[in-house]
This record gives C-alpha cells, structure tokens and sequence, in this order.
C-alpha cells in the first residue's frame, strides 16, 4: 500500500493549525507530510510524529503538486492558479483548514464576509453573544484558527467566523447564520475579475438550508445579490447612515434576531473599542506650537486643539477609506487625509466623489500609486500635497494640521482635527503588511 502524501500550502498561521490537526489524526499517522511555502526562511518544526517533516520551500515550491494525493490550500493561495487546477485534474485532493472546520464543527457557526467591516462585525456580534451568556468562540480571519476550534466546539453554542472571499471560494456548505456586508471591489490582484470575487463570496448563502438565514445590506446591490442565493430566510437591513457604523447596526441586528437583549446589545456596543488599526485613535494632543510664516517675525505660539492621531491602516481600497473619512465628517473640523501605497488595479473615483463633498480636508498622497490616485482626485476642489513615504507624509501633516489649526483659531475656540492614516491601497510597495504599516504610523505619532 502507497504511502499518502499530504501537503499545506503556504505556512502560517493556518498551515501551522493544519499541521497540528493532522499530528492529531489516525489516519495521518503513516502519512508522508510536505509543507511547501514561498519563503525559503520558513521556520518549521523537524518531525511529524516520528518521521521527518518534509519540505519544498522558495520560488519553486509550486512545482510537483500532482505528486500529493491532498492537498491543504492556505487562503493566501489563490484557488484558480495554473498550478493547483493541473494537480486537481489529475486527481489531486484541493481542501482547505475551512472546509475541514466546516464538515466537522458540532456548534452553530455565524459567518460573516464583505469587502471591508468583517473583523469589527465578527468581534461586535462575538462580544456581545459573549455578554449574553453565550458560549461563543471567535475565530477565522481574526481570533484563534478555527482548526484549534474543533475539539470544544460539540460545548459552544455559536463559533463567529470572519471569512474572507478566498476561505469561501471552494467551500461547498454555509453557516446556518451568514452575514453579508458591503461589497465593492477588492483582491482584484489576487481575484481574475470582479465578476470571480463576487462568484467567490457566494458561498457564504448559496449552501444554507430552508430554516437558514442571511443578513445582507438592503443598499448594496452585490450584498443583495449574493443574499439572494440562500433557500432560507433573508433579513435585509436598511442602515442609518452609509459610514462604518452601518457595520454596528448589522452586529446589533444579529444579536436581536438571536434574542439578545436591548440592554446587553446597548452596553456592549457603548463599551466596545474597536479593534486596531480600523479607525483607531492612536495620539491626541491638547495644543500645538505654531510657528509664524517665514516673512512675520516673532516666537512661536501654543493653541490649544485636539488633535487627534487615526490609523485606518486596513483601509485597503478606496470604498473603505471613503467610510472611513465619511465617519469623521461630523466629528472633525478639518481632516489631513493621508493615502497612498500600493496599486492593485482598483478605481479611485468612490474617494474623489466623496471628496467633493467634504470640502474640510486636504490630501497628503505617498507610496507608489500616488500619481494614479491623484489624476482620480484632482478635480475634486481639495488642495492635495505630495510626500514620498508614509514618514514624510506623516510629517508633513503635522505640520499642516498646526497651520489649519492656527487658522480655524479665529473662528473656533479649540479646533478638532484629524490626521487619517486612510490609504485606499494595500501596503505592499513600503511594508510587509498593513498591520506593520499600522505599527509604523502609531510609531511615528508618538514621536511628533
């Protein structure tokens, strides 16, 4: 009898759980395992049980996949490369640490995607099933992985999944409570076209049954769209106002349905955070020291403000920046937007439409896509500033920020501004990730 051969494409944090659940499994104690990853530096554990862990690390680590009779894709792997769908005509198994969690969790399971909002939505409704005694683990996208998940999930009442459009992509059941947020363009370098994100996403309702249901924004005609697809009950809501807090509305709405109270629903969403690096305040200073212009002389002069310090660092595309400088309009006397990195071929204009309308903003743009953005925004009547990386653009908002604070002295007592870290872009061309660039930008706050 051949010996199986196994593989986990791409090791990270759900490979490593892959792993671990295979070191669990019976019929994986004679398995041959393979972990192939991009990385040649990839740090890996020596064995699988009592045999050698082996290895296929660098840029050839897609090559041979034929050999593997399964195959444990990571999400970031695309489904549809070249590579994987050779393999899979051959007879090669693809799967997935979701798949897996899917055909094996005993609990409930609430699933929510979208192209921006997941991880705060999952977190509300986590946070507040949690409050009403609820026995509920967090878990996909953020949270554990949802592997490590299995063994107690026969005790938990609900499991929140943040599912992104590669974890659904081949996944052929739904989650018997499925949550679908705006939907706009996203991942179109990782994605053939929007028309293949959307069909991505379907998987969410498409397999739900008849007492099933799915929560969609009555709003958004791709979220509708993808809602429609579920057999079972679809709850549509109609939020408020269209900026991220639409997203609150939507953890609300799910906890009603589940018969959480209006009091626990209430304190929770009051006391909740937010998570970082989504519209997370980082510095707030009280005043700043404003130095007169060049040709005046005289010494510096403290106003008093707040300035406040944002990072939206996981606004990756210009529809998520869009919410996030709209949640601000009302809050803020004037906003320094700072946006730019790396281009994934997506469309700028939702940012210069908003623009327009929010004349209290001027525009800082950096990072390699700063010109393509530009020519989307420069008719929108904003003043817009160039700066080669996020450290300079840092710095230069400062010190606008110190000027229109001086300026909107003389019309308000102690002016509130913003300085939005909101790039509209993935970080790629300066970062390792928007999380480090979210790191980066709270660093270089506290130092101004």
């Amino acid at each position: 009898m051949s010996t199986i051969k196994i593989a986990i494409l791409g090791y990270g944090r759900e490979g490593a759980s892959v792993l671990t659940f295979l070191a669990k499994h019976p019929l994986c104690a004679s398995a041959e395992v393979w972990i192939l990853d991009r990385n040649p530096k990839c740090k890996l554990p020596r064995c699988f049980g009592r045999t050698p862990l082996k290895k296929h690390l660098g840029k050839e680590y897609l090559q041979g996949l034929e050999r593997f009779s399964i195959i444990f894709r990571s999400p970031g792997i695309p489904l549809l490369i070249p590579e994987l769908q050779a393999a899979s005509k051959k007879g090669t198994i693809i799967t997935s640490s979701t798949i897996t969690f899917f055909e094996h969790c005993k609990s409930r399971i609430i699933g929510i995607t979208g192209s921006k909002g997941k991880s705060t939505t999952a977190t509300l409704i986590y946070e507040i099933l949690r409050a009403a005694g609820f026995k509920t683990a967090l878990a996909g996208n953020i949270g554990k992985p949802m592997l490590e998940l299995l063994e107690q999930s026969s005790s938990l009442d609900f499991v929140v999944l943040e599912l992104s459009s590669f974890q659904l992509q081949d996944l052929k059941r739904s989650p018997e409570i499925a949550v679908v947020l705006d939907i706009f363009p996203d991942h179109l370098d990782a994605h053939k076209d929007m028309d293949e994100y959307v069909e991505a996403k379907m998987s969410i309702a498409a397999f739900q049954k008849k007492f099933d249901t799915v929560f969609y924004f009555a709003n958004n005609k791709l979220s509708k769209r993808i809602a429609q697809k579920s057999p079972g009950k679809k709850v549509f809501i109609t939020p408020q106002n269209d900026t991220a807090l639409k997203n609150i509305e939507m953890a609300a709405s799910v906890a009603h349905f589940l018969r959480c109270s209006h009091d626990i629903i209430n304190k929770t969403i009051k006391s909740f955070q937010g998570l970082p690096h989504r519209l997370e305040r980082v510095r707030t200073l009280s005043s700043v020291l404003v130095s007169p212009p060049p040709d005046v002389k005289g010494k510096p002069k403290k106003h008093s403000c707040l300035l406040d310090f944002i990072d939206d660092s996981l606004a990756t595309n210009p529809h998520a920046a869009t919410l996030g400088l709209q949640s601000l309009e009302e809050r803020y006397d004037f906003v320094v937007l700072l946006a730019g990195g790396h281009d994934t071929g997506l469309d700028y204009l939702p940012l210069a439409s908003a623009l327009k309308h929010f004349k209290k903003v001027r525009v800082i743009l950096y990072g390699e896509n700063r010109e393509k953005i530009y020519k989307a925004i420069s008719e929108s009547g904003v003043e817009i500033f160039f700066a080669d990386d996020l450290r300079r653009a840092t710095q230069l908002g400062f010190s606008l920020a110190k000027k229109i604070i001086a300026d909107l002295h003389h019309a308000v007592r102690r002016p509130h501004v913003a300085i939005l870290l909101s790039p509209a872009s993935k970080s790629f061309d300066q970062f390792k990730d928007a999380y480090d660039r979210g790191r980066a930008f709270k660093t270089l706050a506290s130092r101004l």
